[in-house]
């Protein structure tokens, strides 16, 4: 029975799989919202039709 990681391109695949994986979560984790810059009450918008 082959090993699953023998092919190279299967390698390649699980590599760039992780790398996309790690990238995603470490994104998460550095980019967040500041709680500073939330607003205590949703903001009143107009339309253009209402001008």
């Amino acid at each position: 029975m082959p090993s699953f990681l023998s092919n190279s391109r299967k390698r390649w695949l699980l590599g760039i799989v992780l790398i996309a994986a790690a990238a995603g979560i470490t994104t998460k984790n550095v980019i967040s919202y500041p709680m500073e810059c939330v607003p205590d009450s949703p903001q009143k918008t107009r339309s253009l039709q209402e001008v």
